[in-house]
């Protein structure tokens, strides 16, 4: 893995991602393929690089957590008082 993080070097063109990305994905990829070739040789810590991951559907819901200050409100409520 040495090896290959010292001979790839990608260059940058636009509109293409970053050099540092698409080496990180390669090596990532070749890692995966080592591990799915010879899997039961591999150590069962390093099994778990060898799954394919899976996410979740996305719903599209954004929960906000909205916090109001009752002291602000308070200071509205007294200068709306004051303005009568």
């Amino acid at each position: 893995m040495e090896m290959l993080h010292d001979e790839l070097q990608p260059d940058h063109v636009l509109p293409n991602y970053s050099p540092e990305f698409r080496k990180t994905l390669a090596e990532g990829l070749f890692y995966k393929f080592l591990l799915s070739i010879q899997l039961e040789k591999i150590d069962p810590f390093y099994r778990s690089g060898s799954t394919l991951l899976e996410r979740g559907l996305s719903s599209g819901i954004h929960i906000k957590n909205v916090f109001i200050d009752i002291s602000i409100i308070n200071i509205y409520l007294n200068l709306y008082s004051l303005c009568k």
